[in-house]
């Protein structure tokens, strides 16, 4: 339960970018297309995160290494904030995986005036 609470929230996934796992609460960064089912990272990530998660992933792979990028504006149900990931590479036999870590990065300057305007 303490884990639950205090870590942050994440995906594994698998080299073919399939969610393999949930850790956490994703619905901030994560959604479920229209149409046919899939757990194809690219097509669940919001859309203001696809790019800094796409281009994150790929320089995991390049590197073999962690990558983490910070302070990327993303707007979930209304609200303007601040998302940091962190993609984290690791090997099991032959497989290649990576634990992409979603982190709250707080509110941008736009969220604050909206919620100060209400």
């Amino acid at each position: 339960m303490l884990l639950a609470e205090y870590a942050p929230s994440g995906v594994l996934i698998n080299s073919k970018m399939e969610v393999l796992q949930f850790r956490g609460r994703t619905a901030d960064y994560l959604e479920h297309s229209p149409g046919e089912a899939s757990l194809n990272l690219m097509k669940m990530a919001r859309h203001d995160l696809l790019i800094d998660l796409r281009t994150a992933i790929s320089r995991a792979i390049k590197v073999d290494g962690v990558i983490r990028k910070e302070a990327i504006p993303c707007n979930s149900d209304g609200k303007e904030k601040l998302v940091n990931l962190q993609i984290i590479p690791f090997r099991a036999g032959s497989e290649r995986y990576f634990f992409v870590v979603f982190e709250d990065g707080g509110i941008t300057e736009e969220g604050k005036a909206s919620s100060a305007r209400r």
